[in-house]
């Protein structure tokens, strides 16, 4: 990791990162924080999170500083784009503006244990009403494909 720069608050009842840039392995991401209320009903004032993660990458970093599973193999894209905003209140799940994106792009795994690779690709949709998985699912040839509506999800 490289090109990390952070300022970061802390207190006991609330968190604020003004800004926590970085670049993992060629990969640059962004979290923007600020939470207050945190002994109460959390509120959120500010969320967004944006970053683009290549898998290849991150397995070649990761093989560099910890002891990774021999025939795990690792391809694909992860893009995150996440913002929320209000009050985290599981009786009023509408106090809570969210709007957000992760987007599965060619993933592969591959072990030792598997001949064949799982891919994956699709995206999920994120607001405070519906949580909405549309994923396809590749194992052995055979095509399993997931598209839910996971309503009231707080």
């Amino acid at each position: 990791m490289s090109e990390v720069n952070a300022k970061i608050e802390l207190n006991n009842d609330a968190v604020k990162i003004e800004k926590l840039e970085f670049n993992l392995a060629g990969q640059k991401g962004k979290i923007k924080l600020d939470v207050s209320q945190l002994l109460k009903t959390p509120k959120i004032n500010t969320l967004d999170v944006s970053a683009n993660i290549n898998l290849g990458k991150i397995q070649s970093l990761a093989e560099k500083v910890i002891v990774w599973p021999e025939g795990l193999n690792l391809k694909g894209f992860i893009g995150v784009n996440v913002k929320a905003k209000g009050l985290v209140n599981l009786e009023a799940p509408e106090k809570l503006k969210l709007k957000g994106m992760v987007k599965l792009k060619d993933i592969s795994i591959k072990t030792v244990a598997l001949k064949k690779s799982v891919k994956i690709s699709g995206e999920v949709k994120l607001n405070p009403k519906i949580i909405r998985p549309k994923i396809k699912v590749l194992v052995a040839g055979s095509d399993v494909k997931v598209d839910l509506k996971i309503k009231d999800p707080l």
